[in-house]
């Protein structure tokens, strides 16, 4: 995800790679670790991928999301 004066967004090629992974019926998943957990996992639930808008978070299998500092 790449994040600018406020807004983010994924890089260009993420969204045809989720479309992809689902044609193909591949399960993905996020691992992270953050300070904002939370404001992660909304951002994912607010980011829309074309063609018809989903979010962002439907195209993830399984979340693992946690607090703490990245090294």
């Amino acid at each position: 995800m790449a994040r600018r004066k406020g807004k983010i967004s994924f890089y260009p090629d993420v969204p045809s790679i989720l479309q992809q992974l689902r044609q193909l019926n591949i399960l993905v998943g996020v691992a992270s670790r953050t300070d904002t957990p939370d404001l992660a996992r909304k951002a994912l639930g607010l980011l829309k991928l074309p063609p018809n808008g989903e979010t962002a978070h439907s195209f993830f299998d399984h979340l693992e999301i946690y607090p703490g500092e990245t090294a």
